[in-house]
């Protein structure tokens, strides 16, 4: 079954919804959910009508690679036009107008401040409803600890039958374990509340 997610933007006046079908879980939405707020922060853009908008988007031209270099240094013009001639069907990201009542995760964007936007998340439980914060960052390095476990026992099952691969896995390990390392160094920092 698909994680299922909204991103609920909120300026203090007004709130806008999007939703994602599938991975909306922190490992994957929040990479992809920092990188939009720092292509947007330094640009000239206020409002949760227009937020929602550019992560549209911006989701568009930058998916598949959260921090791809030609996206980030795009202007809302440029990203606009990049997203009409990328965009194929239906988008990664869609409007809507309040709260999936299927959905895992909550990402939640507030943008009342708009030089300091706040990142939180909340696991949502589908059985009644109830929303619990979370850590996000927290979820994320959990993940990516569970991650690591399973690379691990990849790469003791290739040791003896494949040595390229296992030193490959034994490479992605060592990835992880950096993303795991600069996650820590945020949480005691006390990002991701």
């Amino acid at each position: 079954m698909s994680t299922r997610c909204n991103i609920m933007i909120e300026d203090g006046e007004k709130t806008r919804f999007l939703y994602h079908h599938h991975d909306g879980y922190p490992m994957f939405m929040g990479p992809k959910v920092e990188a939009f707020v720092e292509f947007i922060r330094d640009r000239a853009v206020t409002g949760a009508d227009a937020w929602a908008e550019l992560f549209v988007r911006y989701s568009q031209v930058n998916y598949s690679i959260p921090r791809e270099p030609d996206a980030t240094d795009l202007t809302p013009e440029e990203l606009e036009e990049k997203s009409r001639r990328k965009m194929r069907g239906k988008p990664d990201f869609e409007h809507t107008d309040a709260i999936h009542r299927d959905i895992k995760y909550l990402w939640r964007i507030d943008i009342s401040n708009p030089g300091a936007p706040v990142i939180r998340c909340e696991k949502v439980k589908t059985s009644n409803g109830r929303r619990h914060k979370i850590n996000y960052l927290v979820a994320w390095k959990r993940e990516i600890e569970r991650s690591i476990e399973y690379v691990e026992g990849q790469r003791l099952a290739h040791v003896s039958s494949d040595p390229g691969l296992a030193n490959e896995l034994a490479e992605r390990i060592e990835e992880l374990r950096e993303e795991a390392n600069k996650l820590t160094k945020r949480i005691k920092a006390g990002e991701g509340k």
